[in-house]
């Protein structure tokens, strides 16, 4: 088969793929509670015949094409889970669950992977190695990735490719490599004085008070003491203390994320912060703890395999969108392909994998549109065909299979 063959598959499947993502933005549902949707995807890979596993992380499934050749294992991921998010899109296929919503393209990622399967399994035979499809659930709110490592999914995996779409130029691509997101971890501190009447406060250590120094000591740490050539930030989001205007508060808790891009910048952070609150509300004769609370990690894109992509991409761009964008020319290609990106400081799921094996994650424009996670968000499904596309070829390309379409 060559690419023109592929291309022309495609765009075979394509109305099919729109109406799975119908189906999908249709019928949203929640982090770890993706039973239809599980079920739907079964239903269709048994129409198909194509093997796999389930239930993984609880809801999740895990597809199989085994090459005709030895070679390497490549797992291919998408997230099927939506959001809290009441839809406001007019759509005439909007959620049908209230307060539910596909915020952030997951109803394109599961259909794509699917179309992703279904334009390589008549080439299997002349692949090397095996293929692992997640679709993985609890991308949102769960630790869905953390899941699947946890049960062992990944310890014969070579190499792991994730896609995700975003409300820009569509046609857009987004392949860098190194740190692409941040680790994503969260904080809880807790300061405890004394309780007293606030007509005694010499005889209380106010709580409060106490935090307020805290934070002013621990805003502190960014200018002072992380070296600025490093990526890390945090903010305390929520604070609790109290309990009547006229006594002197004995505690206060408070609540806070952290964002940093490597594992360095994240120890580094963290112990700080850890070192000032445990010390620094002596001081005023209170007690500081602090509790960590691991997140997601950050996404880090193998260089080798974003030269690869890359290179691929550059050389053969023309063709996998022309025929969805016909304005484009040979001179327009680099504009389409952004090799070198700002990381972003959101989170990623997808970072699980890629801590563990050598991973490719990509971003593709699929339309301007609302920001994710926002009610008016939406995807042009013009650009779905190209994400089928792209996630397929790049399941080639980093496989070392490249040759099955050229």
């Amino acid at each position: 088969m060559r690419l023109k063959d592929l291309l022309e598959l495609t765009n075979e499947y394509e109305e099919e793929i729109i109406e799975y993502r119908r189906y999908f933005h249709e019928n949203p549902e929640l982090s770890f509670q993706e039973e239809e949707t599980s079920k739907k995807i079964r239903s269709i890979l048994d129409s198909w015949e194509v093997p796999y596993d389930y239930p993984v992380a609880k809801t999740g499934i895990i597809a199989y094409l085994k090459g005709g050749k030895p070679g390497k294992t490549i797992m291919v991921r998408g997230d099927i889970d939506a959001l809290p998010v009441k839809e406001d899109t007019g759509l005439p296929f909007s959620s049908k669950h209230q307060g539910i919503m596909h915020a952030c393209g997951h109803d394109a990622h599961t259909a794509n992977l699917l179309g992703v399967i279904k334009v390589l399994k008549p080439l299997i035979h002349e692949f090397s190695g095996n293929i692992k499809f997640l679709f993985q659930p609890a991308e949102e709110a769960g630790g869905g990735g953390r899941e699947v490592v946890k049960e062992g999914y990944l310890e014969d995996v070579d190499y792991a490719i994730g896609l995700h779409v975003m409300p820009e130029e569509g046609g857009h691509i987004k392949i860098s490599p190194g740190y692409n997101t941040a680790y994503s971890d969260g904080f809880q501190i807790k300061v405890t004085g004394k309780n007293a009447h606030t007509s005694k406060p010499q005889e209380g250590v106010d709580a409060i008070y106490v935090a307020a120094k805290l934070i002013d000591a621990l805003y502190g740490i960014n200018a002072k003491n992380l070296d600025p050539k490093e990526i890390g930030t945090f903010s305390i989001g929520h604070i609790e203390g109290g309990t009547a205007p006229n006594i002197v508060p004995e505690e206060v808790t408070l609540k806070g994320m952290m964002r940093t891009l490597s594992k360095e910048t994240r120890e580094s952070l963290k112990t700080k912060i850890e070192e000032i609150t445990l010390n620094y509300p002596k001081v005023f004769g209170a007690k500081g703890e602090f509790q960590f609370k691991p997140g997601y990690p950050s996404v880090y894109n193998d260089p080798n395999l974003v030269e690869k992509a890359y290179d691929f991409l550059k050389n053969n761009y023309r063709y996998l969108l022309e025929d969805i964008n016909s304005g484009i020319i040979e001179d327009d290609v680099l504009n389409f392909l952004d090799h070198s990106v700002d990381p972003r400081l959101g989170a990623e799921d997808f970072g699980f994998y890629a801590q563990e094996v050598p991973s490719l994650f990509i971003w593709v424009g699929t339309g301007l549109s609302a920001p994710q996670h926002n009610p008016k968000f939406t995807i042009d499904e013009r650009y779905l065909k190209l994400c089928t596309r792209i996630l397929s070829i790049l399941t080639l390309v980093c496989s070392d299979n490249e040759e099955v379409i050229q």
